[in-house]
């Protein structure tokens, strides 16, 4: 690889679904759309046309490296302009792939780094265990990470903290990201 190289956020930075889109505008002022990604057969993220052009821009000056907290699977879904990416990045650097497979040696110098950590089937055990009526739904990414989608207004503020405590001398971190925990 040469020339510069762009890693590239997807959801809520370069594609949307519709609810993250806001189109809270006149019919006559809402953005031209490209569906990016279908599930379950019906539409699910989009691009805007100018996102389109300043994407294919972006790639006719530098190798644009698609970079998500998705799994594989999830991120195979989507389907940006232009030719597919040489290379991705998925599960918050879980997964590197080349061509769009997994790298061999990427995957197991990770699994080599998560072999001293707590498994993620514990750590989404205990989020389980310790979450309240604010837990709107739990998820483990690929054995990767575990994530809980919550209520911001009825977050405690202790959670968090108490969480990352909990977490950390079993080597894992804690972060707090929109309704993501």
């Amino acid at each position: 690889m040469t020339g510069p190289v762009v890693c590239l956020d997807l959801d809520r930075t370069t594609i949307y679904s519709a609810a993250a889109l806001d189109l809270r505008v006149p019919d006559r002022d809402a953005p031209r759309l490209l569906c990016v990604e279908v599930y379950r057969g019906a539409p699910l993220s989009f691009m805007t046309e100018a996102a389109v052009s300043a994407f294919e821009a972006l790639q006719a000056a530098a190798t644009v490296v698609p970079s998500t907290t998705r799994t594989v699977e999830q991120l195979a879904r989507v389907h940006l302009p232009g030719p597919p990416a040489r290379f991705a990045i998925a599960a918050n650097g879980g997964e590197l792939l080349v061509d769009g497979e997994p790298d061999a040696g990427w995957s197991a110098a990770v699994r080599r780094r998560l072999a001293g950590c707590a498994p993620a089937t514990e750590v989404g055990a205990h989020l389980a265990a310790v979450g309240g009526e604010f837990v709107l739904a739990l998820r483990t990414a690929a054995e990767l990470f575990c994530y809980a989608v919550v209520d911001r207004a009825a977050l405690p503020a202790e959670w968090v903290p108490a969480l990352a405590a909990w977490c950390a001398p079993r080597g894992w971190a804690v972060s707090l990201q929109g309704l993501k925990v």
